[in-house]
């Protein structure tokens, strides 16, 4: 056939020459019709347009404009204009041929129809949606009243281009509605196995996942995908199914998925097309764009530059393929906080759009990109300007874009002090999103947080507790229950917003003293809680999809950027939002991770006995940048917590200390009781009756031990109160009546050999005098209660030692380490074997590797030329990557082992939270240096109570302590240790 075609439009364009001035005969004009329509079927438009455009001339010239065949040739002359992108030849064209074709053979013709929908289909390509819409609903229409609508494809042709339009309409609802029955009436057409078929199911694809019907697009997708690869998978149809996959997942959120096809894309798309293709610059733009919104800008804009250059020369610059990666760039640009670059390419973005006369969903992108620059920048004005400007041209924003221009308009007048107008969008906003089941976003928080501070502003404490109520119940109902398919920036955004958004209620719910309020506030932390910790649990899924050793060193890569740009910034609110972002990526590189979730103030209240409270303690970033202390205090009697506040964060660090000894005065030694009138006198009010308390602390708190703090009685608080320190309140809820348990198998490590000591090591590695005579009681208490035991002291005290004899067993019921550990956090510490200074302690942006214990070979460390992981330095990292899993007991016998980096609202990220991650259910730490002969006692009491009169691990640390207490009654002597559970 291709042959015969070749030869007839080689003896097309002879006679064509000799009679270029002549007039065709209708025989010849029929002739040229029929050879243009093959050369049309074949994919040869350009000969097939050159063909019909010879034919329409000679038409033209013998006046013979209402015939059929005339209607014919300019249908199909504008279809070849439209596969060969001449979009404003095929305008033409077609036009023609619909008002020729609605005289000859009428409006109720199929052909008719068929010209509609060629025509509806351009006008979609030229972002004319409403004109689209129209002409393929006439198309419908008329298919539907033709008795053979069944006996082809142009009706389904038809559902085909209105779901496509219904799409870029925002209309998903009525796009799925269209799009299954256009899937069950083509499957009456073609082959279930053929392209046709995977395009249109490729096509019902997209709708379900911008509708997130996850499950249903993959398994859709994944059908399109075993269909193509079976006609082979280096194939332009191939090709088209992955970059229609690697465009949806991206705009989803699917980021991870929609990386991997979308590098198989660009691969193909070079492979079959060259560099200079659409099809390839189409796959760049959209990988840049997934890495752009998995938040790897630095990935992204060499990616977006190189697709800009390419686009400008092969579609154009006014293509909308080129104006969006123009816009992917500034938005880039914006998200690094580079606003003198973001500013150019946002405006350029806009600027290109407007001049298009487009009034769709692009449009409505660029102009509220542009108006959120100049919102940032201060330029309150023109961005009003703009968003207004958005409102009254665009009408056919969807529901995700009404909320957008609404919630943005907000906030931009509460910046402006037009507050009642502000309220009007916010309100607008919030009417939107309680009708709509779109997908949640950050931004729908910020929409509640702006209308409960309008409310507070306004003194209207009716609307603060009826806003601060929606947003929580908004919050538990609308967040997806499977978050694993959004994105680490989206995931990171939803976090962010929430934390701000409780930190805001704090404050309010301080000023105004309302009781619901708190009650609100907590719900709303506890849940906030539980979304960081599935927020990490996705992370972690996403970096360990593949065992892809560049991806966890990107994500290592990562979160050391996050840690620099957290050293070098002084903004408080940026350094916490920055930590969170970072304290999140750190914790799923960690090689093992207990997550505990928080439970529900309900789940508290009726875990709590009536002589029993819970302190939930909640550190905050107030609108001053300083850092405070609240507690709830929940009470089995008591269904509204009560909300104390406990003030900044400097006054408990005066108190901490920083000296040798810190703490000592400030527990009550010499009548001083500074601590008590700090954290525990404004609770009392709100404990009457109670006997324990369950305290969650956090921040500086956790290095505290309430039961040693004096009262002006001269007793102890551990005397009044019986003090449950818990790293999660979920302890509380899931607990059982402790129990003892005959330990199988234990691990001691300590008595070290540090090594030949090297004149500049700082670190103090000397021997400890008690520590072999300590661990030798232990082990001998521990083979009686029938345990195996692992002792590891001398030069076998060393990283590899300790991990495999945790990795020998499944169950390492006891750890315990008798030697040094440090903490440390100064930025201007190097690599020491870099940089040969005298601290071998490595500065690390990861706050657990802050934090270690010093084992055997220790002193050896800078005669290394590298770092290898046997360095003498067990750090919270290596640690939290102990096969703990099922351990019942960490000891640490060193000095203040319950330091950390503070982070956030997630306590200290110290060695209890090492040992945490790794799978300890109790941990014993210590808070400050305490001396070898009392921390001996300690240890030897504890084992003693513990394994052979059987207590279980509570009771036996408190006998200890008492012993202690007995034996010094100075709270630095014993209270320096503590139990986590």
């Amino acid at each position: 056939m291709r042959i015969l075609l070749t030869f007839c439009y080689t003896l097309f364009l002879f006679l064509q020459g000799i009679a270029q001035n002549s007039q065709y005969s209708r025989p010849q004009l029929d002739s040229l019709y029929i050879l243009g329509l093959e050369l049309f079927k074949t994919g040869q438009n350009t000969q097939s347009a050159e063909i019909l455009l010879t034919a329409c001339k000679a038409f033209n010239l013998q006046n013979h404009q209402d015939s059929i065949l005339y209607g014919n040739i300019l249908h199909y002359l504008g279809s070849d204009y439209i596969a060969l992108k001449k979009n404003d030849d095929a305008w033409h064209y077609l036009t023609q041929a619909l008002n020729l074709r609605y005289i000859v053979p009428g409006p109720s013709h199929p052909d008719y129809a068929k010209t509609l929908n060629n025509i509806s289909n351009l006008a979609m390509n030229m972002d004319k949606l409403d004109e689209a819409e129209s002409y393929v609903i006439q198309a419908l229409i008329i298919k539907a009243r033709n008795p053979g609508k069944d006996n082809g494809l142009d009706y389904s042709k038809s559902q085909s281009i209105l779901t496509q339009i219904l799409l870029r309409k925002g209309k998903y609802e009525q796009a799925d509605s269209v799009a299954t029955d256009y899937i069950l009436r083509i499957e009456r057409f073609v082959d279930t196995s053929s392209w046709p078929y995977a395009r249109a199911i490729s096509l019902q694809a997209a709708v379900k996942t911008r509708l997130y019907d996850i499950e249903s697009a993959k398994n859709l997708y994944d059908r399109a995908l075993y269909i193509t690869k079976r006609t082979g998978e280096n194939t332009p149809e191939y090709l088209s199914v992955l970059l229609n996959i690697g465009q949806i997942y991206a705009k989803s959120g699917l980021h991870a998925a929609a990386e991997k096809q979308q590098q198989a894309a660009v691969d193909l798309a070079l492979n079959l097309r060259g560099k200079n293709s659409e099809e390839y610059v189409l796959a760049l733009s959209n990988l840049g764009y997934i890495l752009l919104h998995q938040g790897r800008v630095n990935q992204a804009l060499p990616i977006l530059h190189e697709s800009r250059k390419l686009a400008e020369s092969v579609f154009g610059l006014h293509n909308t393929e080129t104006l969006r990666i123009i816009g992917n760039l500034g938005s880039a640009y914006y998200y690094l906080g580079d606003f003198s670059r973001a500013k150019p390419l946002l405006e350029e973005h806009w600027q290109l759009i407007e001049t298009t006369q487009r009034r769709d969903e692009e449009y409505f992108n660029a102009m509220h990109n542009y108006a959120r620059l100049l919102h940032t920048l201060r330029d309150y004005t023109s961005a009003e300007h703009l968003y207004l400007r958005s409102e009254n041209e665009y009408n056919q924003a969807s529901p995700a874009k009404f909320i957008a221009l609404h919630s943005n308009l907000g906030q931009l007048y509460i910046d402006m002090g037009r507050l009642d107008q502000a309220e009007v969008r916010l309100k607008k906003s919030l009417q939107q999103m309680e009708a709509d089941n779109s997908r949640f976003t950050a931004q729908h928080l910020s929409v509640f947080s702006d209308l409960v501070y309008i409310s507070y502003l306004k003194k209207d404490t009716f609307g603060i507790l009826q806003y601060a109520q929606k947003g929580l119940n908004y919050l538990q109902n609308r967040l997806p229950a499977d978050i694993s398919f959004l994105s680490e920036t989206e995931l990171y955004d939803v976090s962010n917003f929430a934390f701000d958004q409780y930190n805001r209620y704090f404050e309010i719910a301080k000023a105004i003293n309302e009781p619901q309020l708190n009650t609100i506030c907590l719900e709303y932390q506890l849940f906030v809680k539980n979304f960081v910790l599935d927020y990490t649990k996705a992370i972690r899924q996403k970096a360990n999809e593949t065992n892809d050793k560049s991806k966890r060193a990107a994500w290592t890569s990562a979160s050391r950027r996050y840690a620099a740009a957290i050293d070098n910034t002084t903004d408080p609110k940026k350094i916490e939002s920055l930590r969170a972002n970072f304290n999140a990526q750190e914790k799923q590189l960690l090689g093992t991770i207990k997550i505990e979730r928080t439970a529900s103030l309900q789940a508290i209240i009726n875990a709590l006995k009536t002589d029993e409270a819970c302190i939930e303690f909640v550190r905050y970033n107030d609108d001053k940048g300083q850092f405070s202390y609240l507690a709830f205090v929940i009470t089995s009697t008591n269904a509204t917590p009560s909300l104390v506040d406990l003030g900044k964060e400097s006054i408990f660090e005066s108190l901490t200390g920083q000296g040798a000894f810190p703490f000592a005065d400030n527990y009550g030694k010499s009548g001083q009781t500074d601590l008590f009138k700090q954290l525990i006198a404004p609770l009392l009010p709100h404990l009457t009756g109670i006997k324990t308390i369950w305290c969650s602390a956090t921040g500086l708190l956790h290095e505290i031990n309430p039961s040693a703090i004096s009262m002006p009685n001269g007793n102890i608080c551990g005397d009044r109160f019986h003090f449950h320190l818990i790293s999660n309140n979920s302890s509380l809820v899931s607990r059982s009546k402790p129990r003892f348990t005959s330990p199988t198998h234990a691990v001691l490590a300590g008595a070290v050999d540090y090594g030949k000591k090297i004149s500049n090591l700082a670190i103090p590695a000397e021997p400890l005098p008690y520590a072999r005579g300590t661990m030798q009681t232990a082990k001998r208490l521990l083979e009686t209660a029938g345990a195996a035991v692992s002792f590891l002291s001398d030069t076998s005290a060393t990283e590899i030692n300790i991990t495999k004899a945790c990795a020998t067993t499944d169950v390492v019921d006891c750890i315990n380490f008798f030697s040094h550990a440090y903490y440390h956090r100064d930025s201007s510490i190097q690599e020491p074997h870099l940089s040969g200074m005298s601290n071998p302690i490595p500065y690390r942006p990861n706050p657990l590797e802050y934090v270690g214990i010093i084992v055997s070979n220790a002193n050896n460390f800078l005669s290394r030329n590298k770092e290898i992981m046997d360095n003498g330095l067990l750090n919270g990292i290596e640690i939290s990557q102990l096969n703990l899993k099922n351990n019942q007991l960490a000891f640490v016998t060193a000095c203040s082992t319950a330091k950390g980096d503070i982070a956030s609202n997630e306590g200290i990220w110290g060695l209890a939270r090492a040992f945490r991650l790794a799978g300890s259910q109790y941990i014993i730490l210590t808070l400050w240096p305490v001396r070898d002969d009392h921390a001996s006692f300690f240890v030897e009491s504890f084992y003693q109570h513990w394994l052979a009169e059987k207590r279980n691990i509570p009771e036996a640390f408190e006998a200890a302590q008492r012993e202690a207490m007995i034996r010094n009654p100075d709270p630095h002597y014993w209270a320096g240790f503590v139990l986590w559970e």
